[in-house]
């Protein structure tokens, strides 16, 4: 149980926690206070709160970067390469922003587009931290062209 010090509001969770504060966001010099086991951080605003959360105390379940149980599969056209692991495959598809071609994301659901490499890299690195093994397409390349014909390029 987590007792929020600026009303009587009490939550089960330090997740529900920095979800309740944002209702105190707005209130004039307020401090946060983070409630999370044997932390001491307070922030000056409920965006720095948020953002110390998610950055020190959230944590989804990841998989090592090299690891993989099927061959993962290029998604550019025409190309047949496979991979048992997911940084070999984000490489394998910067080499083909570098050669000038469109790189669909590979994550599951994610239809962004590229064909600028750093942009590529600093979308995997910020939308898709984890790399969760279970979110890595492997679709076919015909999948992708449809997909990627049908969605908006980013930098092209």
């Amino acid at each position: 149980m987590y007792p929020c010090n600026l009303c009587a509001e009490t939550v089960q969770s330090v997740k529900a926690f920095v979800l309740h504060c944002k209702l105190h966001r707005n209130e004039p010099r307020r401090m946060f206070k983070c409630v999370a086991a044997s932390c001491k951080q307070v922030c000056t605003g409920y965006a720095a709160l948020k953002a110390h959360f998610y950055h020190h105390h959230y944590s989804m379940p990841t998989v090592a970067l090299d690891t993989c149980l099927t061959k993962l599969k290029c998604t550019v056209a025409l190309c047949e390469w496979q991979c048992e692991g997911i940084k070999a495959l984000v490489v394998h598809l910067k080499e083909h922003i570098v050669e000038g071609r469109q790189v669909t994301c590979p994550v599951r659901g994610c239809t962004s587009v590229f064909c600028v490499k750093s942009s590529f890299t600093s979308h995997i690195s910020r939308k898709h931290k984890n790399y969760l093994e279970n979110v890595i397409c492997e679709t076919s390349n015909e999948d992708t062209q449809s997909a990627a014909s049908a969605t908006t390029k980013d930098s092209c």
